[in-house]
């Protein structure tokens, strides 16, 4: 446990208060999502925001505001700031048959309250929850207070999200402030937490630089917001400015992860490259590239910054270091889902856009698509871990391979002799699978010899010696013929042991399970048969 300082309180409670201050404003300011354009003397229409409040009451596009509060348009900070409608209690539209006005503005949308609201304050309850474990539980040595500070500052921008989009001045200024230090914060962490493991791959100094860049930009856009002049040149530098934080950040996890790959971190740098990769990548490539380069959004914001829920999973794992999850086969499983979804996913697609006559971009079958192929990706995910889960209930015990094989084992530990081990392994063969008579026997490798456990009609053995004959041998070597099925239990060089069933009930052919079964069993029958053997060479 750490000792608590002021500056720790201080810290902690500018973000509870700032948390606290966009909690009630998200809760008691709709949000309207009304987008204008100047045409001459007049405000016009251009967009809804979906999910908004104009959205819901189907504000027509294309009609003017004719004024905000009863005054002009131009004189409200939003309008001449942002050219959007927000922080208004009423406001009148003129359409082209008569003016409208909207007063008792209030917001019931159920998605915006989920996206904006609900989620982003569990997350930073979720957060706080987080850092007090930290604080409490995590030496000092692991750079718990950056960590902290980082968890803190993602929260409090998430939650800030639904403040900006309100055209809120210190939402705005938040949000911008927050997205912009926490790469930086979150690379001053990496700095120190693996300077404590003796492990270095890029300067302090650089992290120090971005700070200064972070500062210098955030202090310019406190300027421009608190003047209410906010020039349209300085619009997008904010954002490109957390393109290259995050070129920086990624560029350097992926060198730590490619110089420390093969040594004995290297399963932690691969994890923080995962974490960290599912959490910005949908932000990064889905909405901010898009917006800088097209401005087009393919996901919205709010979407984005849901997928930060990654983060504390991540770095809790980093300053615990413990057993949390195989990595390796994390990504070779999304991986495999990932190819296997590829064309169900085109071709769902093209059948939906199909079907759907009203299609405005191509942004929209962008949205479509991967909306399906991440669907899929999760569905095939849960239910690898459903089939491994609930598999035990949902089947009758009886005719479940992995417990049949669990029982055998404890029955071999039984019995004292080959002889026994074999009746052992055809009763249980006999009770799982749905096969008729099984029969047991050796045949020696150079003579015509037979020994037989229980008596064998004439027909089978006379089959054995036409069909068999041309057979390579090997333990667990499954033989189907017109007449049946065997399997190998044991083979040397004067003998081999097998297992031959007459077929099974139903007169269908072994399928990937039931094959997989015996050549399991096979092989461990064989092996406690040669301990056996071992056991009686000893003993003579």
């Amino acid at each position: 446990m750490q000792k608590f300082k002021w500056s720790h309180f201080i810290v902690l409670l500018f973000f509870i208060i700032s948390a606290g201050y966009l909690s009630v404003l998200s809760i008691t300011q709709p949000f309207l999502g009304i987008d204008l354009e100047k045409q001459g003397d007049t405000w016009v229409i251009t967009h809804i925001d979906m999910g908004s409040w104009a959205d819901r009451e189907n504000i027509p596009i294309g009609s003017s505001i004719s004024s905000i509060e009863g005054n002009a348009p131009e004189d409200h900070f939003s309008v001449s700031m942002f050219e959007e409608v927000e922080l208004a209690n009423s406001f009148t539209i003129q359409t082209s048959a008569q003016p409208f006005v909207y007063e008792n503005i209030e917001q019931k949308g159920p998605l915006h309250w989920t996206l904006f609201i609900i989620i982003p304050i569990l997350f930073f309850l979720s957060i706080l929850a987080i850092a007090y474990l930290v604080h409490k539980r995590v030496p000092k040595r692991y750079s718990a207070n950056q960590l902290i500070i980082f968890f803190l500052t993602i929260a409090t921008g998430y939650l800030s999200n639904s403040g900006a989009v309100r055209d809120d001045l210190y939402s705005i200024f938040l949000n911008t402030s927050l997205f912009l230090v926490a790469p930086v914060i979150l690379m001053h962490f990496l700095y120190n937490y693996f300077q404590e493991l003796n492990i270095y791959w890029f300067s302090k100094k650089i992290v120090y630089s971005l700070y200064v860049f972070v500062i210098a930009v955030s202090s310019l856009e406190g300027i421009f917001l608190y003047s209410h002049n906010y020039p349209d040149a300085f619009d997008s530098i904010p954002g490109w400015l957390l393109l290259i934080l995050y070129i920086f950040l990624f560029s350097v996890i992926y060198k730590g992860l490619y110089i420390h790959k093969e040594s004995p971190v290297g399963s932690i740098f691969k994890y923080m490259s995962v974490g960290m990769t599912v959490a910005f990548f949908p932000y990064i490539w889905l909405y901010l590239v898009p917006a800088l380069l097209f401005g087009v959004k393919i996901i919205s914001i709010e979407v984005g910054a849901f997928f930060l829920v990654a983060l504390p999973v991540t770095f809790m794992y980093l300053i615990t270091r413990e057993r949390l999850i195989d990595i390796n086969f994390v990504i070779s499983r999304v991986r495999y889902y990932a190819l296997l979804s590829i064309i169900p996913s085109v071709l769902l697609t093209l059948g939906i856009t199909w079907l759907m006559e009203t299609i405005s971009s191509e942004v929209t079958y962008v949205q479509i698509y991967l909306l399906i192929h991440i669907g899929f990706i999760m569905f095939l995910s849960i239910k690898e871990v459903l089939d491994f889960r609930l598999q035990r209930y949902l089947f009758s015990a009886r005719y479940s391979y992995q417990e049949s094989m669990h029982r055998m084992s404890k029955d071999m530990k039984d019995q004292s002799n080959a002889v026994d081990l074999m009746k052992v392994m055809r009763d249980e063969i006999k009770n799982v699978m749905n096969v008729k008579e099984i029969y047991i026997y050796s045949k020696h490798n150079k003579k015509n010899m037979y020994c037989v456990y229980d008596q064998i009609p004439d027909d089978i053995l006379q089959h054995f010696d036409r069909e068999l004959i041309s057979y390579n041998y090997d333990i667990g070597s499954i033989i189907e013929t017109e007449k049946g099925f065997g399997v190998i239990v044991g083979y040397s060089l004067e003998k081999l042991t097998m297992l031959w069933c007459k077929g099974k009930k139903d007169y269908t052919n072994l399928n990937r399970d039931e094959k997989t079964y015996l050549q399991t069993i096979s092989h461990n029958a064989n092996i406690a048969i040669e301990n056996m053997n071992l056991i009686e060479d000893l003993v003579k």
